[in-house]
C-alpha cells in the first residue's frame, strides 16, 4: 500500500496555504501598522510566532492588501555578532567598502529606508534575543527614531518570560527603549475552529478524512495550543493512515509518549521564579491575575461548558508522573479559583445592582494614505497608558483606518457611552475617514449628525480630535449631551496632551467638564499655545 505523507508541520514556522487562523491577529496587526504605531507580541515558545512574521512575509509579495510594504526579516536568534546596523545593511542588500562606525551605519540606514517613503517594514523575531546577544540600547533607540519618523515600519516577537521583564519597566519606570511606540500583545493559542480547520484541511490534503467530532476533540485536548495541534494532529493522520477507527485516549497516549514530556518540562519551568519576574505588578495589574489571564490565552487553563475555569487535559496527563508536578497542579489550580472567584464576584455585584457599570469607549482612528501621517497610534497609547489604572470601569475598543461603514458597525457590536475620533479634518468642517482604496473619504457634519441621533439613547459625550471639527461637533451636539470639537487647526503634540488630560480625569472619576478643562490645562503645561482650539459644546452651548 502507497505510504500516505503527512502535511503537519513538526517544529518549523509555517507559511502561504500552510498557514492557518490569526485573522484577528492580522487585522489587529495591519490596522496599527497604518495608523502608525509599531507592533510588538509575545508569548511561549512555539506558539506561532515565527510562523506569523513568516507569514507577513509572505503577504507582502503576494496579497494586494500588504503589497504597499517591502519587508526585511531580522531573526535575532541566528543574527551574527555584528551590530545591529551592519546586520541590517546586509539584509537589506546594502554593501560597504569597509565596516562602519555605528552612527556612519544608522546613517546608511536611515537613507535607504527613507528613500522607500515609509514602505520598509522591519520584521523582528524573538527580539529579546538582541538584548542577550549585546545589542545596544542606543541600536533601538536609532530603531525608535526612524519609526517616530514615518519611515519605517516594525513587528516584532518576544518570548514570555522577557516581556513580562518589559511589561515590568513599563509600569516602575516608563524607561524601555521602545517606551510608547510599541502597541504590546500577547499571542493567544487557535480560536477552536482554527485549529479544528487546520486538522481537517491537513488530513484531509494527505488523503485522509477526520470525523469533524474527533477533531474538535482533539483540539481541545491540547488546549488548541498551535504546534501541540499540529504534532497531535500528525499522530491521528498516522493512525488513520493505517485504517480503522481510532479514539481519543489512543491519540493522546501516542503523542504523550512521543513528544509530550517535553512540554511536561516547559510547563513545570513557568513556575520557576526567574520566568515570572519578581515584580508584584505587571503591566499594572497583579502578577497572579497576569499569570491567570496568560495561561488562559494559551489553552494551559480552558473554559467548561459552564465557563469555569479548569486545567487542560494535557496537562493533567503530562504532569501526573513528574517530579514537582503535585505543586506545580496546585499552583495552576489556585490560578483557575482566582478567575472563577473573580467571575463569581462580577455575578453576584451584577446580581445585586451594586457594580460599579462599564465604561465602554469607542476610538475611532482614521489616516487616509493620501493624507499627511500623524501620530494615531501614540494617541492611543496615551489614552491607554491613562486609562490603566481603572481598568475596571472603562473598556477601550480601538477601531483603526475606519472607512464609513466601519462606524456604523463599531457603534452597534460595541455600544459605547464615549466616542473618540481621531484624524484628519478640513477647512470646511468635514471629516476624513478611508475608503475601499484607504484614501480620503470626506464626511459631512450632517451625515455623521444622523449618524449619533440613531444612537442619542446610549452615547454621552463624542471627542472630535482632529482639525476644523467645532462644525461637526456643533451639529453632533443637537442629539448628543456632550461634545468637544477643535475651532481651528490642531497639531499632533496638542492633541495628544488633550487626550492625555482629558483621560486623566475621566480615568479618577471627573465629570466630562472637568475632563474638558484638564484636557485644556495639560496642552499649557506641555508649553503648547493651543490651549484654547478644543471647545466643549453641551446641547449647542459653547463653554470655555
Amino acid at each position: 500500500m502507497k505510504h500516505k505523507v503527512s502535511y503537519f508541520s513538526l517544529g518549523l514556522p509555517v507559511f502561504g496555504d500552510c498557514f492557518f487562523g490569526r485573522r484577528k491577529e492580522f487585522s489587529e496587526i495591519f490596522s496599527l501598522l497604518r495608523a502608525g504605531s509599531a507592533v510588538n507580541f509575545y508569548s511561549l515558545r512555539r506558539m506561532g510566532k515565527s510562523s506569523l512574521l513568516r507569514q507577513i512575509d509572505y503577504l507582502c509579495e503576494n496579497d494586494t492588501d500588504w503589497k504597499h510594504y517591502q519587508p526585511v526579516f531580522l531573526d535575532m536568534m541566528s543574527a551574527p555578532g555584528e551590530s545591529l546596523a551592519d546586520h541590517l545593511l546586509w539584509r537589506l542588500g546594502i554593501k560597504t567598502i569597509k565596516r562602519l562606525r555605528a552612527d556612519n551605519a544608522w546613517r546608511e540606514v536611515e537613507r535607504h529606508v527613507q528613500r522607500n517613503t515609509g514602505r520598509s517594514i522591519l520584521l523582528i523575531d524573538e527580539l529579546n534575543y538582541g538584548f542577550r546577544q549585546g545589542i545596544h540600547e542606543h541600536d533601538f533607540a536609532h530603531l525608535r527614531a526612524l519609526q517616530q519618523a514615518g519611515v519605517l515600519n516594525i513587528v516584532a516577537s518576544t518570548l514570555y518570560g522577557s516581556i513580562m521583564d518589559h511589561l515590568q519597566h513599563l509600569d516602575m519606570t516608563g524607561g524601555s527603549p521602545f517606551f510608547n511606540i510599541f502597541h504590546i500583545f500577547r499571542l493567544p493559542s487557535f480560536l477552536p475552529e482554527e485549529a479544528e480547520e487546520l486538522l481537517i484541511t491537513l488530513c484531509d490534503r494527505g488523503g485522509v478524512v477526520l470525523d469533524p467530532d474527533l477533531a474538535k476533540e482533539l483540539a481541545r485536548y491540547v488546549g488548541y495550543y498551535p504546534s501541540l495541534v499540529q504534532e497531535i494532529g500528525h499522530v491521528a493522520f498516522q493512525h488513520l493512515s493505517d485504517g480503522g477507527k481510532v479514539s481519543i485516549e489512543e491519540i493522546a497516549s501516542e503523542w504523550q509518549e512521543w513528544s509530550g514530556r517535553q512540554w511536561a518540562a516547559m510547563i513545570l519551568r513557568l513556575f520557576q521564579e526567574e520566568s515570572v519576574g519578581t515584580s508584584t505588578k505587571v503591566g499594572g495589574m497583579s502578577r497572579e491575575k497576569f499569570l491567570m489571564e496568560s495561561l488562559e490565552d494559551y489553552g494551559i487553563l480552558l473554559r467548561d461548558e459552564i465557563g469555569n475555569l479548569i486545567i487542560a487535559p494535557y496537562i493533567r496527563d503530562l504532569l501526573k508522573e513528574e517530579i514537582f508536578a503535585e505543586q506545580a497542579l496546585d499552583r495552576l489550580q489556585a490560578l483557575a479559583d482566582l478567575g472563577n472567584r473573580d467571575k463569581r464576584q462580577k455575578r453576584l455585584q451584577g446580581d445585586k445592582g451594586q457594580g460599579t457599570p462599564m465604561i465602554s469607549i469607542l476610538f475611532l482612528a482614521a489616516e487616509p494614505a493620501d493624507a499627511a501621517r500623524l501620530r494615531l497610534g501614540e494617541e492611543l497609547r496615551e489614552i491607554q497608558l491613562q486609562l490603566a489604572r481603572p481598568r475596571t470601569l472603562f473598556k477601550l475598543e480601538p477601531r483603526m483606518s475606519v472607512r464609513p461603514t466601519d462606524i456604523s458597525q463599531a457603534m452597534l457590536d460595541v455600544q459605547p457611552q464615549i466616542v473618540h475620533f481621531c484624524g484628519h479634518g478640513t477647512a470646511t468642517g468635514m471629516l476624513c475617514f478611508e475608503n475601499q482604496v484607504g484614501e480620503t473619504h470626506p464626511i459631512q457634519p450632517d451625515a455623521l449628525a444622523a449618524l449619533f441621533e440613531q444612537f442619542a439613547h446610549q452615547v454621552n459625550c463624542v471627542l472630535l480630535n482632529a482639525c476644523y471639527s467645532e462644525a461637526q461637533a456643533k451639529a453632533i451636539a443637537k442629539h448628543i449631551e456632550y461634545v468637544i470639537g477643535m475651532n481651528q487647526a490642531i497639531g499632533d503634540r496638542a492633541a495628544i496632551a488633550f487626550a492625555v488630560g482629558f483621560y486623566q480625569a475621566l480615568g479618577a472619576g471627573r465629570t466630562v467638564e472637568d475632563a474638558y478643562k484638564l484636557g485644556c490645562v495639560q496642552i499649557r503645561l506641555q508649553g503648547i499655545p493651543e490651549h484654547l482650539t478644543p471647545v466643549l459644546i453641551k446641547r449647542g452651548a459653547i463653554q470655555s
